[in-house]
């Protein structure tokens, strides 16, 4: 989602959105540790960039929804 749709949102919406990245970030983890630890012969390293820049974009999400709240609550 970029930077200029977030600025649309309400506080709602964004504290909606932020929980449903949080939420979908930590089952990604899980997923992706389950599966190399599982199958870690499998897990290519192009497949290991991949997880981790996702897990980047949604923190880096995140991130930017946290600054939003506090820069309209301070």
């Amino acid at each position: 989602m970029a930077d200029t749709e977030y600025h649309t949102m309400t506080h709602e919406e964004l504290r909606v959105m932020r929980r449903r990245l949080a939420d979908d970030l930590e089952d990604f983890e899980e997923m992706a540790a389950f599966h190399s630890i599982n199958s870690p012969a499998h897990a290519t390293s192009t497949e290991r960039q991949a997880q981790n820049a996702k897990t980047q974009r949604m923190t880096d999400a995140i991130a930017e929804i946290d600054r939003l709240l506090g820069a309209d609550t301070d």
